[in-house]
């Protein structure tokens, strides 16, 4: 999915994969350490496959996904751009419409 996000963005970035069990370690210490604005629920989750049982919705409802992962997590991040400043001007807003603090993340940018 990043990597289609990345050919989507036209960032010309790669994708790379990290040990899991460092990520996650490095990710709980940033984050106790208030250096990450990841939550500790986001260690949970890295390097981790998840699935959803849609047949219920499927079979009771007739529902079928209009887009794939790729398409949403691209449509996600042509609304963010397309919002992009007032979601940095937002003071009071949730954390999933505001701008965080990038911390640590900022420093691997960097360092990629």
């Amino acid at each position: 999915m990043l990597e289609a996000l990345c050919r989507h963005a036209g960032t010309g970035s790669r994708v790379y994969s990290v040990p899991l069990g460092l990520a996650v370690a490095a990710m709980r210490l940033t984050s106790a350490l208030g250096l990450s604005p990841l939550g500790p629920y986001h260690s949970l989750m890295y390097g981790r496959s998840l699935y959803f049982d849609v047949s219920r919705a499927k079979r009771e409802l007739g529902w079928s996904a209009r887009w794939s992962n790729d398409e949403m997590l691209c449509e996600s991040y042509d609304w963010y751009r397309a919002h992009k400043a007032e979601i940095m001007a937002a003071k009071d807003a949730s954390p999933h419409r505001s701008a965080l603090k990038q911390g640590v993340l900022a420093l691997v940018r960097r360092l990629s």
